[in-house]
């Protein structure tokens, strides 16, 4: 099988050999989705600033729409299984399911930008943690940008350090003679 955007060898890793030889609708879509998660990145804004050598501040800001299609998205995923006293399962209104699950929906979608932007700001600015960041995560509003800010420890910037012209001594060993 082979699809416009993906070398074969990353079709048949995703895919599995069994579907590789003979594509279906699934296969084009699973290859669809694998092109779209190694090609596109996310619009946002970061903006990094330096408080010590070793102390880094990523502010994040995720775009208004990818906002508003992470909401959606996740509220078509809740509505499928949701089970709403007074509805069939899968079957309550929008605003119901915003009124039932609306503060879980949007811990979810924030946690999965952060999880999504986080790396791919890491990478873009060629920053180096070295442990987990210490996240700032403001509450979700629909309609509105998401802002959040990540604190991380970087590994401190070594000059280049002159070492030629300078002396060392190598320590006499301390042998005693068992008489």
């Amino acid at each position: 099988m082979s699809h416009p955007f993906l070398p074969t060898a990353v079709v048949v890793r995703v895919l599995g050999r069994r579907r590789a030889g003979r594509p279906g609708w699934t296969a084009r879509r699973r290859a669809t989705r694998a092109c779209a998660q190694h090609r596109f990145r996310i619009p946002m804004q970061v903006n990094v600033e330096k408080i010590s050598p070793v102390l880094v501040e990523l502010s994040v800001e995720i775009g208004a729409d990818r906002v508003k299609t992470e909401v959606e998205k996740a509220f078509r995923a809740v509505a499928k299984t949701a089970r709403v006293k007074g509805f069939r399962p899968g079957k309550a209104p929008r605003q119901v399911l915003d009124h039932v699950y609306g503060a879980r929906v949007a811990a979810d979608v924030a946690q999965r930008l952060i999880d999504e932007t986080y790396q791919q700001a890491v990478q873009e600015h060629k920053v180096q943690p070295v442990a987990d960041p210490a996240l700032e995560t403001p509450r979700l509003e629909r309609g509105k940008a998401y802002n959040y800010k990540a604190r991380v420890e970087v590994l401190p910037e070594i000059e280049d350090v002159k070492y030629e012209g300078l002396e060392a001594m190598a320590p006499q060993p301390l042998t005693k003679l068992a008489t």
